[in-house]
């Protein structure tokens, strides 16, 4: 197996050829592990070039999988660099990048090259597109976690809503999973002593096993984007909802700043939110958000999941959209702060639990 290192410079001595064989290009310095301002975000590698007398930088993304989802997950990262460092261009490079991936890099303006063969390069007059070269690097898929992110929804939704009387097929389709899959979950949770399933009907029977089976299992994020607001926090919570209800777009409020609207005694701290991949991403501009923090700046984590299944059952408080009791209690206890566990146990015995008492 390849080193990490040994990977990057394939694709640095890739992106090399590639630009040297593209007619008036100079490449002036080539520069590795580029920070980008105060934000927890490292550019690969940056190369300054001359293009025709005019100079301009190249920003590369090296991404472990090329697949539409990963390419749609760097976006938000990619505009970033584009905007933080004027005059740039941003190129995603990989093993492997399918006709679908360079289809929506190409839409968003951001490049993309891989070392199988396939590219699409479009910036200062100049214009590539080439596809259709099969994957050179096939990767053998790792061995499954005990229970796959696919697997762990069953749980998520299973403690989302213990009141429900589920079956296998109405979890299936609530988890959007297949039949097979959910079943196979379940004969883990009753393995582990969480669940009895005498009947076709679903009934817990640890329900604190399960909590932290949830836990233990969240798929966690991609990435997040700090970003800076001289704004109040209801102000920012306002102005993002607005926002992204206009557009349309999947999101929702977490951590503190949610926890603080399920009651008056919280103080919201950071304002924490997921956002689905999206098109608008230049909405951290248009909302007014800079990079660099001040005194009385608020600090805003923009965060982008790895599985859609955060924004399941998220709800509305005062007109602002929030995850749901179980993500909530998740994300509070990954801050790994004693006020988050403490507030994040409050939130499972007082809200979560409850709904199974109540039954």
């Amino acid at each position: 197996m390849q080193s990490e290192e040994k990977i990057v410079n394939e694709m640095v001595d890739t992106a090399k050829k590639f630009l040297d064989a593209i007619d008036g290009i100079e490449i002036i310095d080539v520069e590795r592990e580029v920070k980008v301002g105060h934000f927890n975000l490292i550019i690969d590698v940056q190369m300054r070039i001359r293009l025709n007398g005019n100079d301009s930088i190249l920003n590369f993304e090296f991404l472990p999988e090329g697949s539409p989802k990963m390419v749609k997950n760097a976006l938000l990262k990619l505009n970033v660099y584009k905007t933080f460092f004027k005059n740039s261009y941003s190129i995603v490079m990989g093993h492997y990048l399918s006709r679908e991936a360079l289809d929506i890099l190409e839409k968003n303006d951001i490049g993309g090259l891989d070392l199988s063969g396939n590219s699409f390069f479009k910036t200062n007059g100049i214009y590539f597109f080439k596809t259709g070269f099969k994957n050179k690097f096939p990767v053998k898929r790792k061995p499954r976690r005990k229970f796959s992110k696919k697997e762990a929804r069953i749980p998520h939704i299973l403690l989302l809503t213990p009141e429900e009387d589920w079956t296998a097929t109405k979890l299936a389709r609530a988890a959007r999973v297949s039949y097979s899959l959910c079943r196979n979950a379940l004969i883990k949770l009753k393995n582990r002593d969480i669940i009895d399933k005498k009947s076709k009907d679903i009934q817990i029977i640890n329900i604190y096993d399960l909590a932290n089976l949830c836990l233990i299992n969240y798929s966690g994020f991609d990435f997040i984007v700090p970003m800076y607001s001289k704004e109040n926090k209801t102000t920012i919570l306002r102005n993002i909802t607005k926002y992204f209800k206009e557009k349309k777009t999947n999101y929702a409020f977490t951590g503190t700043a949610a926890a603080s609207l399920l009651s008056k005694d919280v103080n919201a701290g950071n304002i924490d939110f997921y956002i689905e991949a999206t098109k608008e991403i230049n909405f951290f501009e248009e909302l007014g958000f800079s990079y660099d923090p001040e005194k009385t700046s608020n600090l805003i984590n923009i965060i982008l999941p790895e599985d859609p299944i955060v924004f399941c059952c998220k709800r509305t408080i005062d007109d602002i959209m929030i995850v749901s009791d179980v993500q909530l209690y998740i994300d509070l206890m990954q801050q790994g702060i004693p006020e988050s566990r403490d507030l994040a146990m409050k939130i499972l015995k007082k809200r979560i639990l409850k709904k199974q008492y109540d039954k």
